[in-house]
C-alpha cells in the first residue's frame, strides 16, 4: 500500500479532529464555545504550521522523523498531538506515538479520535508525565511537545526517564530529545518564560546536555525547540 503523501494525511487528520471536536464541544469545552469553529480553524491552522517548522527543526538536527518516537503531553483536546502524529506517520515514520492526558474524559476522547482511519497506532495514557509509556522504546530519538503545560526542563527529561522505566544506566531511554513548546505572539515575554522553564539552565546532577535552543518562527506561529543528547 503506498503511503499518503504528509500533506494529504494532515488535511484528512484535521478534518476529523475538527468534525471530532465540534461534535464533543458542547459536552466537554474543548475549545471556547463562543464562535468555536473560527477558534477551532485557527489553532488547526497554528498547528499545522508548527508541524512544518518542527520538520525543519528536526532536518537542522540531523533527525530523521521516520525513525524518532513522538509524545504530546497535556494532549488536551488533541492538538497538535494527534495531528503531529497523523504528519509523521505520512512522512513514513513508524513511531511509536503517545499522547499523555490527566483528564479520563479528554484520554477517552483521544482514544475515540485515534482510532479513526487517517491516525497511525497512537497510545493514549490516561495519566501524568512519568508515568511508564506502553510499548516499545527507542534508543534513538523522540520529539515532546507541550502546547500548554508549562513543565520546566528538568521535570520533563525527569518524567521522560521515569516514563521509560530507565535503570541508573539510562540504556531504555532514548539517546536524543528534542522538546518544542508553543510561544505567545509576542517575543517580549521569550525571555521570562525560558527563566520560569529554565531552559538554559544546566540541568543538576542529569545526564543530558543541552545541545540546541533556538526560536522556530513562521507566519502563524512561534516555537521554542530545544535539544539534548546523553552527556
Amino acid at each position: 500500500m503506498t503511503t499518503p503523501p504528509p500533506e494529504g494525511r494532515l488535511d484528512t487528520a484535521r478534518c476529523a479532529i475538527r468534525d471530532e471536536i465540534l461534535r464533543w464541544n458542547p459536552v466537554m469545552n474543548l475549545v471556547s464555545r463562543q464562535d468555536s469553529p473560527r477558534v477551532l480553524d485557527r489553532l488547526l491552522d497554528h498547528c499545522t504550521a508548527g508541524f512544518h517548522l518542527v520538520e525543519q527543526g528536526l532536518a537542522t538536527l540531523g533527525i530523521d522523523c521516520r525513525d524518532m518516537c513522538y509524545v504530546d503531553v497535556g494532549a488536551g483536546n488533541g492538538l497538535p498531538g494527534l495531528l503531529w502524529a497523523a504528519g509523521f506517520a505520512g512522512c513514513g515514520g513508524h513511531g511509536p506515538y503517545w499522547l499523555v492526558e490527566p483528564r479520563k474524559r479528554r484520554a477517552w476522547f483521544l482514544a475515540r479520535v485515534a482510532r479513526q482511519e487517517p491516525f497511525p497506532d497512537i497510545a493514549v495514557v490516561a495519566g501524568r508525565w512519568g508515568d511508564l509509556l506502553p510499548g516499545p522504546s527507542s534508543s534513538g530519538a523522540i520529539l515532546i511537545s507541550m502546547k500548554a503545560l508549562r513543565l520546566t526542563e528538568p521535570e520533563v527529561l525527569e518524567g521522560l526517564e521515569q516514563g521509560f522505566g530507565s535503570t541508573d544506566s539510562g540504556d531504555e531511554a532514548p539517546q536524543r530529545v528534542v522538546i518544542v513548546r508553543f510561544l505567545g505572539p509576542e517575543p517580549v515575554q521569550d525571555a521570562e518564560m525560558a527563566h520560569d522553564l529554565q531552559v538554559n539552565r544546566p540541568v543538576a546532577g542529569s545526564r543530558w546536555q543541552q545541545t540546541c535552543c533556538q526560536n522556530l518562527e513562521g507566519p502563524a506561529v512561534r516555537l521554542l525547540l530545544t535539544a539534548y543528547s546523553r552527556a
